[in-house]
C-alpha cells in the first residue's frame, strides 16, 4: 500500500460519489453502478493496465496498488444509485406526501404506524419548504439553491438515527466477511470470479503488464469480441453501409412446443442476449454452478407455468403492488435464501464455532486467526448497536432482533453468491 494508490483509490470514491446522480438522473444513461460488478470501475481498470501503465513506464502502477485502488473505489459503489441514495431520502420524506394525496392512508393512519424518527419531520410551519420544496423543487428557473437554503430542520433528527444505523450495519458486514473469508476461500474452494477476473489483470512483481495481455490467445478472442461491438456501433451510425452481426436471437416461436414454459413467463427466455462478459466470467465458475445458472430460469418458469394451468399464480401479487407486494414468489425467495443460508451455517459449523468460542476467550479444538476473532468480536457489537438503534425507535426488541438477523442473512447471501457465481 502506498500513499498515491490510497489518494487515486479515495479520488475514484469521489468520483463514483460525484458522478453518479449526474449520469443516472440528469444525464439519464445507463446506470453507473448498476449492479455488482460495475463496468464504470472495472472499464477504467482495463483502460488502466492495458494502454496507461505501458505508456508511464517507470510510474506504472504495480498489482498491489491496483487492488488497493480497486479495493477503496468499490466500497464507495453502495452509497450512491441503487445501492442507497436512489431510493434513501425519497423514502423519508414521500411517505408524508402520500399521506396528503391519498384519503386511504389517511382513514387508515398509516403514517401513525411508522416511527417518527424513521421519517422526515413535517410539521404545518415547514411543510411548504420542506416537503412541497423536496417533491417540486426549490430552485428558481436553473439556479441551484444553496447548501444553506435546504431545510435541514426537517432532516436533522431522521439522519441522526439513520446515519448510525446504516454504518453499524455496513461496518458489521465488513467484519463478518473477514468471520466467513477462510470458510468460504480455503476450506469450500470457492472461485470469487469477480475477484479472479480482477487479479488476472494485475501484473505481476516487476511487471508493467499482466502476464495474459503477452498471450496471443487471449487477443483474438478479445480482438473479436471487439469487432462485433465496433461493427454494430457502426451500423447504428452507417445503417445503410453496415451489416449488424445479430447477438439477440429470437426464438420465442418455440414456445408454442411448450405451451406450459409461456404460461410461466419463460417466453422472453427464448429472446436470449449473447452477453460476451458473461461468456467470459462462466469460465471461472464451476462447471454444476454454471449449469445451475443456465437451467434454473427455465425450470422456474416450467413449475410456474404448471401452477398456472391450474388457476394459481406465483408471481402476481396477492397484496399491495409493485417489489414490496405480498406474492407467492416472494415468500419461496425467502425459503429458499433460509434454507440455504441454513446449509452455509451448518458446512461451515466447525470453524464459525472455533471462531464464536475464541471471541469470547474460550478454548477451542481449531486453531482461528486474530483478525477472524476481532472481526466476530465487531460484528456481534455492531449488530447489538444495530438492534439498540431499532428498539430506540419504538420497534419491539424481539422483531428488532429477527429483523437484524433477517438481513444479515440475505446480505450474506448474496455475498456467498457473488463468492460461487
Amino acid at each position: 500500500m502506498t500513499i498515491r494508490s490510497v489518494l487515486l483509490g479515495l479520488l475514484g470514491a469521489t468520483a463514483i460519489c460525484g458522478l453518479s446522480y449526474l449520469n443516472d438522473q440528469i444525464l439519464r444513461q445507463t446506470y453507473l453502478v448498476g449492479n455488482n460488478m460495475p463496468v464504470a470501475v472495472y472499464g477504467i481498470l482495463i483502460l488502466v493496465v492495458v494502454l496507461i501503465n505501458p505508456i508511464l513506464r517507470r510510474l506504472s502502477l504495480t498489482g498491489k496498488e491496483l487492488a488497493v485502488i480497486l479495493t477503496l473505489t468499490l466500497a464507495a459503489c453502495c452509497i450512491p444509485g441503487s445501492g442507497l441514495l436512489r431510493s434513501f431520502t425519497t423514502s423519508l420524506m414521500l411517505p408524508h406526501h402520500y399521506n396528503r394525496l391519498e384519503p386511504g392512508w389517511r382513514e387508515n393512519e398509516i403514517l401513525e404506524t411508522c416511527p417518527k424518527v424513521m421519517l422526515a419531520e413535517v410539521t404545518e410551519e415547514n411543510s411548504d419548504k420542506a416537503l412541497d420544496g423536496f417533491v417540486q423543487g426549490l430552485g428558481e428557473n436553473k439556479e441551484h439553491i444553496a447548501l444553506r437554503e435546504v431545510p435541514w430542520g426537517a432532516w436533522g433528527r431522521t439522519l441522526a438515527f439513520w446515519v448510525p444505523i446504516i454504518l453499524c450495519l455496513w461496518g458489521a458486514l465488513m467484519a463478518l466477511s473477514v468471520v466467513v473469508h477462510r470458510q468460504w476461500s480455503t476450506h469450500e474452494h470457492l472461485p470469487y470470479p469477480v475477484a479472479s477476473f480482477a487479479s488476472s489483470l494485475m501484473p505481476e512483481p516487476g511487471q508493467r503488464i499482466a502476464s495474459i495481455f503477452r498471450n496471443r490467445l487471449f487477443w483474438l478472442g478479445a480482438g473479436a469480441v471487439l469487432a462485433i461491438h465496433l461493427n454494430n456501433y457502426l451500423c447504428r451510425w452507417f445503417p445503410d453501409f453496415m451489416i449488424p452481426i445479430p447477438v439477440r436471437f429470437d426464438l420465442t416461436p418455440l414456445h408454442r412446443l411448450v405451451p406450459v414454459l409461456g404460461r410461466g413467463g419463460g417466453v422472453r427466455l427464448l429472446a436470449p442476449v449473447m452477453y460476451f462478459s458473461v461468456i467470459g466470467l462462466s469460465y471461472f465458475l464451476a462447471s454444476d454452478v454454471a449449469l445451475s445458472c443456465g437451467i434454473g430460469p427455465f425450470l422456474w418458469a416450467l413449475v410456474t407455468g404448471i401452477f398456472a394451468t391450474y388457476g394459481i399464480t406465483l408471481t402476481s401479487g396477492i397484496e399491495g403492488t409493485g417489489y414490496t407486494a405480498v406474492s407467492v414468489r416472494a415468500f419461496l425467495n425467502f425459503g429458499a435464501n433460509f434454507g440455504m443460508f441454513l446449509a452455509l451455517v451448518y458446512l461451515g459449523r466447525r470453524h464459525y464455532w472455533t471462531v464464536l468460542r475464541r471471541a469470547f476467550g474460550l478454548r477451542a479444538r481449531d486453531a482461528a486467526t486474530g483478525p477472524e476473532i476481532w472481526a466476530m468480536r465487531i460484528f456481534m457489537a455492531l449488530s447489538a448497536g444495530f438492534v439498540a438503534l431499532l428498539i430506540s425507535a419504538g420497534l419491539d426488541w424481539p422483531l428488532a432482533i429477527l429483523y437484524t438477523g433477517i438481513i444479515v442473512m440475505f446480505f450474506t447471501m448474496m455475498s456467498r453468491i457473488m463468492a460461487e457465481t
